[in-house]
């Protein structure tokens, strides 16, 4: 049958009996597998209308989905609007469904659950990640809630586990946004709070979800906050509060944060406010206040135009900041060929730490619009900042009053000619204001640039980039730089290679702008890499530096040995040693492990410092190591000059089949609030889980320093 979005067929792999009206349009089968419109079914007997896409199916059904699958007696299966019925059966809502909120299937076992890709509904059900016919836990719910881009709803919900009721509540939710954190208990001890533990509830308010959290700890007291998350066919946004009394302080401490997103007509508005106060992640006694709102005029053709408002506060004990800003900005392209951008910003900035006082009240304006000629692309670029108040102790960087500029390369010129190398070109005319230096230059700029190269597994092979810049200015000086970057090679085998690289730079002649100043290099260097055995290369590398030669220096540049050993594609090992010529002596031998034998993952390097005669660092992380169901991580940074590790974070996981119980001690001793902290719970493996290991303080990776785990 022919529908909206083309022909559907309905293809019978296997029936028993199978018969269709005489206009095409019912059909009926028994003991039937067939496929329809991406879907594959088998039941004992199906009855469909081929004009609306409904089946009736009854007896041993199984539906079988890309994001769902369906069982039971009795079916209705919409294929047109991808909607089901299902009475006294199960319903599998696999993981694509829910676009990696969750991490494993679903399973669902009701009287009656009907649905589609966007709202389920279960009624006397149970819900759990286990796929055994008797899971370790469940959801048994007088009714179950499917929403799968935001949360699932229990009505009259008891928590089983191993065939135990364990707890029951009126209402529960499992929100599936990232910003809820997870709802499993986490106990544990840092050195900022002491022990604790801290708990968090789910509930729906109406159609929208609410998290509630209360957090138990031995050093600060009480603690507590609220998710409330909201969406409507026009609107959505979330409410966030966390607050603690710091009974050592004295003082109340909080963090805020509330973002709106509203459409009004062909008005898109976005809203955003975050508040602390006495954080410690911003100090003590800092009071931060952030406000951010924007109208979108949307429904138009050529470009979008935004109004963004802004204000930025903070205040502490010795300084206070306030930044005003206002922006008007808009984006246009008509045709294929023209362009442009425009903004008008107003800022007013005030600063004040102790006596020393910072103002600033200006109008910035800038335009951009830009036109293809086909052989060139030509562009108009100007910015200003207007004082229309108080400015001290402020200058705002170099303006553009106005700049043309024009583009263009070899393909526009002369087509895709084999005869001649690539190139660009760059033709820019114009004046520039420096606000430092309180002048202003006119500038005649010229830029050209050529490339080329070739690679090959075997054999010759080389590249280069070459170039000429030259600029005029409107004070009598002038600029021309000559630029060069080639390198020629030799591969014997993929695995086998020697090259040579030279680059050079010169800045000839004087420019007052100090964007043009790109300054001057002159070196060469060879470095080549061998295969002596299968797996087993050594090469080595060193430069010499022309302008340190030139002014009487040791021009030879960080001489090396490598070593690099790959027996397979899972393990890896290399060293390098670099030789200090002007100290006649070899500085620093580093050497770095990895391999990779099923799920784990081993990790190891090292440096010596040949100065000092000692191990300046020796990492380790292990990831994956299994002994029957527990999994072990660890991550080791010693620091050999202080003789102490910087981290040292060891993570035990015991795998329960459908949930893990997580023991995690981490130790960091560098940055913010060093020591060590101990984490326990336990989680459901079909929710999503962020750990801190291998996390430092200020949120960044502790890696081994290699990039490569």
């Amino acid at each position: 049958m022919e529908g909206q979005e083309g022909v559907y067929p309905l293809r019978v792999i296997r029936a028993d009996s199978f018969d269709q009206s005489p206009d095409g349009r019912e059909v009926h089968a028994t003991g039937v597998v067939f496929e329809y419109r991406g879907y594959r079914v088998s039941a004992g007997e199906a009855l469909g209308d081929l004009d609306t896409q409904v089946f009736a199916l009854r007896g041993n059904v199984n539906v079988l989905g890309q994001n769902e699958v369906v069982r039971g007696d009795t079916v209705i299966v919409n294929f047109d609007a991808r909607t089901f019925r299902v009475e006294s059966g199960d319903v599998d809502l696999r993981k694509a469904l829910f676009e990696k909120r969750v991490l494993t299937d679903l399973y669902l076992k009701a009287h009656e659950v009907q649905g589609d890709e966007e709202l389920v509904t279960a009624e006397s059900c149970s819900l759990t990640g286990c796929e055994y016919d008797h899971p370790h836990y469940a959801f048994a719910a007088r009714k179950v809630t499917v929403i799968p881009d935001r949360k699932v709803v229990f009505d009259r919900v008891a928590v089983k586990a191993l065939g135990r009721t364990l707890f029951t509540l009126p209402k529960f939710e499992i929100p599936l946004q990232r910003r809820t954190g997870g709802l499993a208990p986490d106990v544990g001890r840092n050195e900022t709070e002491g022990f604790y533990a801290k708990f968090r509830y789910g509930f729906p308010i109406g159609q929208d979800s609410g998290v509630a959290r209360l957090d138990i700890t031995s050093k600060r007291g009480l603690g507590g906050g609220v998710l409330y998350d909201y969406a409507s066919r026009f609107s959505k946004g979330y409410l966030q509060l966390h607050s603690d009394f710091n009974r050592n302080a004295g003082t109340l401490s909080f963090t805020a944060t509330a973002q709106h997103q509203q459409r009004i007509g062909s008005i898109q508005f976005e809203g955003r406010h975050e508040s602390s106060q006495f954080s410690y992640l911003t100090g003590l006694n800092t009071q931060t206040h952030r406000t951010t709102a924007s109208l979108t005029l949307l429904g138009q053709p050529t470009g979008t135009t935004r109004l963004v408002l802004g204000r930025t506060e903070n205040r502490s004990s010795f300084s206070n900041t306030t930044t005003l800003t206002a922006t008007l900005a808009d984006q246009r392209r008509i045709g294929t060929r023209f362009q442009s951008q425009a903004s008008l910003s107003l800022f007013d900035t005030n600063s004040r730490s102790g006596s020393f006082i910072v103002e600033r009240q200006a109008l910035d304006a800038r335009v951009s619009a830009s036109y293809d000629f086909k052989e060139a692309i030509g562009e108009l670029t100007y910015n200003q900042n207007i004082p229309i108040g108080a400015t001290q102790n402020f200058a705002s960087g170099i303006e553009s009053v106005p700049v043309v500029t024009f583009r263009s390369d070899k393909n526009r010129l002369f087509g895709p000619s084999k005869h001649l190398p690539n190139f660009n070109l760059v033709f820019s005319a114009g004046n520039y204001k420096d606000n430092f230096a309180q002048r202003q230059v006119g500038r005649y700029f010229f830029d050209i640039q050529t490339s080329g190269g070739k690679q090959a597994p075997k054999g010759w092979l080389y590249q280069y980039s070459a170039g000429l810049t030259q600029g005029f200015y409107s004070d009598d000086t002038a600029q021309y730089v000559p630029s060069f970057n080639g390198s020629i090679g030799f591969r014997f085998t993929e695995r086998t290679q020697t090259t040579l690289r030279y680059s050079y730079r010169r800045q000839h002649g004087f420019t007052p702008l100090t964007f043009d100043r790109t300054g001057s290099f002159h070196v060469a260097s060879l470095d080549t890499l061998n295969e002596v055995l299968p797996g087993l290369r050594v090469g080595g590398q060193v430069g010499f530096d022309f302008n340190r030669d030139r002014q009487g220096d040791i021009a030879w540049q960080s001489p090396a040995v490598r070593l690099e050993y790959e027996p397979n594609e899972t393990v890896r090992f290399r060293a390098l040693s670099q030789y200090i010529p002007e100290r006649h002596e070899w500085s620093t031998l580093r050497l770095d492990f990895s391999g990779k034998w099923n799920d784990l993952r081993i990790g190891a390097t090292g440096r010596y410092d040949g100065i000092r005669h000692k191990w300046g660092s020796l990492n380790l992380f292990v990831d994956g190591l299994t002994i029957g169901r527990l999994r072990f991580a660890t991550l080791l940074r010693y620091n050999g000059y202080l003789s102490r590790f910087d981290a040292a974070h060891f993570s035990f996981i015991y795998d329960l089949h459908c949930t893990e119980v997580i023991l995690q001690v981490l130790q960091t001793n560098t940055g913010f609030r060093p020591g060590t902290e101990i984490l326990f719970l336990i989680r459901l493996k079909a929710l999503p889980f962020s750990s801190p290991f291998g996390i430092g303080r200020s949120g960044q990776p502790l890696d081994l320093g290699t990039g490569g785990f």
